[in-house]
């Protein structure tokens, strides 16, 4: 059996759905290009930001953790010491 006609080759069958037309290819023109840009560096400063305000808030956190053991770490101190 030749392989070229065999309908049933996963590899041919494949490799023709994967390779687009000539004609289906879309042509990107150079306005498509800088507002590709610009939506990518709108994105990458909002992302940016979000990243700030995360690292933000987590040291805000961590700062109000440890403040709240420190105020127990008293408080237990007071209970033995009665200071």
């Amino acid at each position: 059996m030749n392989k070229k006609n065999d309908a049933s080759d996963p590899i041919r069958i494949e490799s023709e759905v994967a390779t687009p037309l000539e004609n289906e290819l879309k042509i990107i023109d150079e306005s498509d290009i800088g507002r590709i840009d610009r939506q990518y560096e709108a994105l990458l400063k909002e992302t940016q930001k979000q990243e700030k305000v995360t690292l933000e808030t987590a040291a805000t956190t961590e700062d109000k953790t440890t403040e709240d053991k420190r105020t127990k770490k008293r408080g237990w101190l007071s209970r033995i010491f009665g200071k």
